[in-house]
């Protein structure tokens, strides 16, 4: 019956939304969302749900940019985090089906800023994201941890992008 599943879900999904592990006495399914172990000595099924964890890494990673925001003297900005007092929500986070992390204006200009953790860089979404929202910004600004601002960097050259994407960090 698993091999059936799983066979299903190969048929049925693309190999990139997901990939399979068989170990010894378990098969481990990843997807973007989810882990799922299914474990074979007492058939048991386990499902991690992974956004839950980077879901609140991400709004720390966002609230520290606003702060940052905010001490440099931006007020007018509108955050995807609830947690974020003082939002002006009039200010829209959707472009064309792709939702900012933070849009702000700073000196009359709209900036989009989409945060990111190292991982997230290289994704074939975050280029996506960057690519809808240059154009709809005066300013966008790839968002990610110190760490992380050299591959930001390469990455920006790759899509070609380096001048018309800026790169700040949160931390």
């Amino acid at each position: 019956m698993l091999v059936a599943k799983v066979s299903l879900m190969e048929k049925n999904m693309p190999r990139k939304w997901y990939s399979v592990k068989e170990l010894e006495n378990q098969l481990i399914i990843e997807t973007r969302n989810h882990t799922i172990t299914i474990r074979r000595d007492d058939e048991s099924i386990e499902i991690k749900n992974k956004r839950l964890f980077s879901h609140s890494i991400h709004n720390s990673m966002l609230i520290s940019y606003v702060n940052k925001l905010r001490k440099r003297g931006i007020i007018r900005l509108n955050a995807d985090c609830s947690a974020i007092k003082g939002r002006d929500k009039s200010i829209p986070l959707l472009f064309n089906n792709k939702r900012a992390d933070v849009v702000y204006y700073e000196d009359n200009k709209l900036c989009i800023a989409e945060i990111k953790n190292c991982h997230e860089i290289g994704l074939e979404r975050t280029a996506q994201q960057l690519k809808e929202y240059v154009k709809h910004a005066d300013k966008v600004m790839l968002v990610v941890p110190k760490k992380c601002v050299n591959d930001a960097r390469d990455l920006l050259i790759i899509l070609g992008l380096q001048t018309k994407v800026e790169v700040d960090t949160y931390d």
